[in-house]
């Protein structure tokens, strides 16, 4: 996991994400580069992209991804890693990155879970192929 990223975001046009990749590529690249002193690409190959069809499947994703650094025994909790949307999704911490997807929101809370995080807006956007 310290090779790599996942990214669940949800475009605001059929080419949003091809451009968001693009812009990153341009614009991080040319920062890491310059503030690491190296040359060349940053990236091992091109982006990969599918898109989320199902609410079932948009949830199993949230837990992939959220989960995936306690999968990797960067931590115990996935609380714990700073870049992660669980913070948000699980914790209730408010960050201006993410967005509520309207399915994530929509989902039934546990009962254990009602009420937990009033006023708080889980968050993290689907995916879709550009």
């Amino acid at each position: 996991m310290t090779n790599h990223v996942h990214l669940l975001v949800t475009p605001h046009s059929d080419q949003g994400v091809s451009r968001m990749m693009q812009a990153l590529g341009r614009i991080y690249v040319r920062y890491f580069n310059r503030e690491y002193r190296r040359l060349g690409t940053l990236w091992e190959g091109r982006y990969k992209c599918c898109q989320v069809q199902s609410e079932d499947y948009l949830l199993q994703c949230y837990r992939y991804i959220e989960l995936n650094p306690v999968r990797a025994g960067m931590v115990s909790d996935p609380g714990e890693y700073f870049w992660s949307s669980y913070g948000c999704n699980g914790l209730g911490r408010s960050s201006s990155l993410l967005t509520p997807h309207m399915q994530y929101l929509a989902r039934p809370l546990p009962e254990a879970a009602q009420g937990a995080l009033p006023g708080t807006v889980p968050a993290c956007t689907g995916c879709a192929r550009s």
